[in-house]
């Protein structure tokens, strides 16, 4: 049988995984817009601030759910035809909801949008895993992260420029036409490369009893949950601030311009990229993963209180104090290794797909709640149809956050730390037998 992770030379392997980033980048970008025409949605269909919330919410709801069924489907039907499948709903999504002006449909394109996105990051995954050593892999998943959270950054660069210059509507097409040419590069990459097939070797009816079985089996481990929780409360400024609130936040405290505020908040997802790339460096060299994670954890907590505490803060040091703030709450990106050395080979997959649902439902919830704090004790005022929220507001909506860092600190605190000497060699040899023992065959 043979070994997958050294069908390819290294550099095939470093180019599959980074061409198929791209689809991981693009819904970055997607689930990013909001943050750039929340405001135009606002004033549109007549919005408050809870309710522009539950629809940005929409898409990480639908991603929550479709998180698990996503890594059905790639178990049962070959990656390339579910990967390419979801990256078409999802640029067909974007042409639909830049051409729509109904609020149903809108709200049905998200829901397409964030359900296919599911496909994206998880479909990464697989082929990291399947083609690099178990030593190699948390590298390779944190250049992966750090190729999505680019989108990020070019979602609140040159998209923001593009709203302003060509109108949102007009933007969203010009980004589905880049969905279109990221879809063409994978397209051709896939037939041209070696991708993985999995088959199962049981009938269907025992495959769905197994099935269950990894399901209850993730389920009852206690430390997917604590580990889920810790990725899902520090990546809330990536998915829940970015995404739509800090803009706002700066936009209405630092009277910045929507350029200058995308620009900051841009800083979140430099830093993330940085981040996720040393830290991931340092995890599998020099520094134990549960050391990291304290330490990125304590400083993400200090940064955010510098950030929004700090009396007249200059441009500078909220670049700095953002770019920090991503920096830091990239050592997230070291729970996704900590579940394969938590989980048997055989559950990893599953476990992984049950922990993605639990980090998106975190954020999907506490997006809209993060509106619905901003209304306490607020004077409604309103400029140009827009609700007005002064610093108040917002300290105690921030509140969320800060203690959404405290709980992933004692939830790190309760993390399992693997017994690295009588599990994890062995396991990483177990990994590679059990893989081509489930892998059915190698297809060019």
């Amino acid at each position: 049988m043979n070994k997958v992770n050294v069908t390819n030379s290294i550099a095939t392997n470093w180019l599959i995984s980074l061409i198929s980033a791209t689809f991981f980048f693009y819904v970055i970008i997607d689930s990013s817009i909001f943050n750039i025409i929340g405001i135009d949605l606002l004033k549109k269909f007549h919005l408050t601030s809870t309710e522009l919330g539950s629809f940005s919410s929409i898409y990480l709801w639908a991603n929550a759910l479709w998180l698990l069924p996503a890594g059905l489907f790639y178990d049962k039907f070959p990656l390339k035809s579910v990967f390419l499948g979801a990256f078409i709903s999802c640029f067909l999504a974007t042409f639909t909801f830049a051409l729509s002006s109904l609020l149903w449909l809108d709200v049905i394109c998200r829901l397409v949008a964030g359900a296919a996105s599911a496909f994206a990051f998880l479909g990464c995954l697989r082929i990291v895993i399947q083609l690099f050593p178990p030593k190699k892999t948390a590298f390779a998943i944190g250049i992966v992260i750090a190729v999505g959270m680019s989108g990020g950054i070019f979602a609140n660069t040159v998209f923001t420029v593009l709203v302003q210059h060509t109108g949102w509507r007009t933007a969203l097409a010009l980004l589905g036409f880049l969905g279109v040419a990221f879809f063409m590069l994978i397209f051709i990459v896939m037939r041209s490369s070696i991708f993985i097939k999995l088959e199962s070797k049981r009938s269907d009816e025992k495959n769905i009893l197994s099935l269950w079985n990894k399901i209850t089996k993730s389920m009852s481990n206690k430390q997917n949950w604590l580990i889920g929780s810790y990725i899902g409360l520090l990546n809330l400024p990536i998915m829940m601030l970015a995404p739509l609130w800090v803009s706002w936040y700066l936009i209405q405290v630092y009277n910045l311009s929507m350029t200058q505020a995308t620009a900051i908040t841009s800083m979140i997802f430099f830093g993330e990229i940085l981040g996720s790339s040393i830290i991931s460096w340092l995890a599998n060299q020099l520094i134990p993963k549960k050391i990291l994670m304290y330490m990125g954890t304590f400083l993400s907590i200090t940064t955010l209180i510098c950030i929004v505490y700090i009396p007249f803060l200059t441009q500078i040091d909220l670049y700095v104090l953002f770019f920090m703030l991503g920096f830091f709450i990239s050592t997230q990106v070291i729970g996704y290794p900590i579940i394969a050395e938590n989980n048997d080979v055989e559950l990893v997959s599953t476990a992984q797909g049950m922990v993605s649902t639990l980090v998106n439902f975190i954020s999907a919830t506490c997006k809209p709640l993060f509106g619905w704090i901003l209304t306490l004790n607020w004077r409604p005022l309103y400029q140009n149809g827009i609700p007005q929220y002064g610093l108040t507001n917002y300290h105690i909506a921030f509140l969320l956050l800060l203690i959404a860092f405290i709980l992933a600190l004692f939830f790190c605190l309760a993390i399992k730390k693997p017994n690295r000497e009588n599990n994890i060699d062995a396991k990483n040899n177990q990994m590679i037998t059990a893989k081509n023992k489930y892998l059915e065959r190698v297809e060019y």
